[in-house]
């Protein structure tokens, strides 16, 4: 019995030798663990200050961003005012630029516009001084002439025996339209057909466009109904409405 016991102090012992050992192996790793840890402390800490800096170099590119973007802003306002200056048309008062292919009723220049462009200056138009007055004519529904003469207005003109001062020719002007027709004033819209020498002054004849009435239907078949069934069939005819010829 005694043999045991000691046998069981033996273990019991050996076994406090191991956890001993255990124990400083859990103290070493401990330790290994601290300093594992000051390291990421440290870590941590040069991490933090990595992202201040970085925070402030975003800060400072921002700020770069803003001034290049005004920057750019002024270039562009001061390009414009460069190129407005460059292409600066010098034609005349009254004159137009024109591009290379419209067409111009009036005077060309190519010295006034910039590139393939010409200055395009509208022919001069006088208007024609009034015809002065004269009761003698406008009472035969005449008007005076500019001239001794009676100009083509674009109606029947007729000089009438009634003269004018200075000389100048009574003349009536009667529209000719053909019936059917209308005299209608300059801008007005006309559906039809356009007739610009029957009329006086700048009116126009207008004459609407031909209607045709269709012709009445004349009906040939004796029996016409909607559907030819049972003892009906189809056979050739005119009913005159939505129905079939049937027999």
């Amino acid at each position: 019995m005694l043999k045991v016991t000691v046998e069981l102090l033996i273990v019991t012992v050996e076994l406090l030798i191991v956890t001993v050992e255990l124990l400083k192996v859990t103290v070493e790793l401990l330790i290994v663990t601290v300093e594992l840890l000051k390291v990421t402390v440290e870590l941590l800490i040069v991490t933090v200050e990595l992202l201040k800096v970085t925070v402030e170099l975003l800060k400072v590119t921002v700020e770069w961003l803003i001034v290049s973007v005004e920057l750019l802003i002024v270039t562009v306002e001061l390009l414009k005012v460069t190129l407005e200056i460059f292409h600066q048309h010098t034609c005349p008062e009254g004159s137009t630029c024109m591009s290379e292919g419209d067409t111009c009723d009036g005077t060309k220049d190519t010295n006034g516009c910039c590139g393939n462009r010409f200055c395009c200056t509208p022919p001069v138009t006088t208007t024609p001084a009034l015809c002065e007055p004269n009761l003698a004519c406008t009472g035969l529904g005449g008007n005076c002439s500019d001239s001794d003469t009676c100009p083509s207005l674009g109606g029947q003109v007729e000089k009438l025996p009634t003269g004018c001062k200075c000389g100048k020719a009574c003349c009536k002007c009667t529209d000719t339209c053909p019936v059917g027709s209308t005299c209608m004033s300059e801008g007005d819209t006309c559906d039809g057909t356009k007739d610009t020498n029957r009329c006086c002054g700048n009116k126009f004849c207008c004459t609407p466009p031909m209607t045709t009435t269709p012709a009445p239907c004349v009906r040939t078949c004796d029996i016409c109904l909607t559907v030819c069934d049972g003892d009906f069939y189809g056979i050739e005819g005119e009913c005159c409405g939505p129905k079939t010829c049937c027999l």
